[in-house]
């Protein structure tokens, strides 16, 4: 519902659809208005923050709200009695910034007076700032669950713009937001997680609005003390174009020099792997996301196609396993046969990748042998 309904600006989606997914959402409300859980999700990181009856409604009120549907009788709703209720009870900080988001959106003043301008007065306190930088993470946690940290942040940055000024919070308090929240995008523009890069994006995008100027160009040199210089020029005809350049002297010392008036991302990215030969996780979680074990298959080879009977998978070029989720120290041991179909001489070795389907950078290579 929230991604069609979103996306009906842009492209044509059946309005049946969006209404249909409202409609279901009303029969699972419970009679205090809060929504109840339902389903089973295979990846953790997609439901984010949320983890409760409050911060569930909070989640789906604000998806409902930027679509424009008020919380009516006519609409299938129910009042949101449960979260105003629970105001005074709220102590979890994710849930606090996200009922601020809600209420901004719903411009409920009295509850912006009642909890919003105290959920901020809570946040001058509790942002933890690095290098000038600002963002927002649970209490007790660490940098594990970055997912949520940036989540999170993002609702924050959602709220400050989605609404009214609130003193203190100007436009340079969220700039500072925002340069925490592009220090953690990933090479290919994304967060953490599903749920996060949505939130992310979204929350950058109004900030991006604000602060736009319809003229100005920079220019970014980077050199190093060896010779190496590559030049980058932003303008505002290709201020949207993604531009890169491989860097030659890895590792190294690069110097970066800007000229000019307009603003730009620069990211660098280093791609390593480790070689491994025990099949086991042993991460923070107690289970993994889905998991692919991706064996590129040797010259002259073909993959036993019986010896895949107990999991699923996919041959072309290579062999993609697909395993549910792993369990935090229990070693899982998976046999494939391959056998010889032309005589090749000379082989090259192989690589089989096990990975995150959902974080593909959390991967692992090793290469694979023939031996006479």
């Amino acid at each position: 519902m929230k991604s069609f309904g979103s996306a009906s600006h842009f492209i044509y989606v059946n309005p049946v659809d969006i209404s249909d997914a409202k409609k279901w959402l009303g029969l699972h409300q419970l009679n205090n208005g809060c929504f109840m859980n339902v389903g089973k999700l295979f990846h953790s990181g997609m439901k984010g923050g949320v983890n409760d009856e409050i911060s569930l409604t909070a989640y789906i009120a604000t998806a409902l709200l930027e679509l424009d549907t008020p919380f009516t009788v006519s609409n299938g709703f129910k009042d949101l009695a449960c979260l105003r209720s629970s105001l005074d009870n709220v102590t979890d900080i994710y849930t606090k910034v996200l009922l601020s988001y809600m209420f901004t959106l719903a411009k409920d003043e009295e509850a912006r007076i009642e909890h919003i301008l105290v959920s901020y007065q809570v946040l001058i306190v509790s942002p933890i700032a690095t290098d000038g930088f600002l963002h927002w993470q649970r209490a007790g946690t660490n940098n594990n669950d970055l997912s949520v940290q940036v989540e999170m942040t993002s609702y924050v940055l959602l709220a400050l713009l989605s609404g009214p000024p609130l003193p203190g919070f100007d436009i340079n308090y969220a700039s500072k937001i925002v340069q925490w929240l592009v220090h953690q995008q990933n090479s290919q523009g994304g967060f953490s997680s599903t749920q996060d890069t949505i939130v992310a994006l979204q929350a950058l995008a109004p900030y991006a609005a604000q602060v736009f100027k319809p003229e100005g160009s920079s220019t970014v040199t980077i050199s190093s003390a060896k010779g190496f210089q590559t030049q980058f020029h932003v303008d505002q005809i290709n201020r949207l174009l993604y531009q890169e350049k491989v860097l030659q002297e890895v590792p190294g010392e690069y110097t970066i020099e800007t000229k000019g008036n307009m603003c730009y991302i620069q990211m660098y990215n280093i791609v390593f792997y480790l070689v491994f030969h025990i099949f086991s996780y042993n991460g923070n979680r107690q289970r993994t996301n889905m998991v692919i074990i991706n064996v590129k298959l040797l010259s002259g080879y073909s993959v036993n196609k019986f010896s895949l009977a107990m999991v699923r998978f996919k041959i072309q070029m290579n062999a993609s396993c697909l395993f549910p989720q792993l369990v935090q120290k229990q070693p899982m041991t998976f046999t494939l046969t391959i056998e010889e179909e032309i005589p090749v001489k000379n082989i090259k070795p192989a690589t089989v990748k096990i990975y995150d389907y959902y974080q593909p950078s959390k991967s692992l290579k090793y290469a694979i042998f023939i031996v006479p």
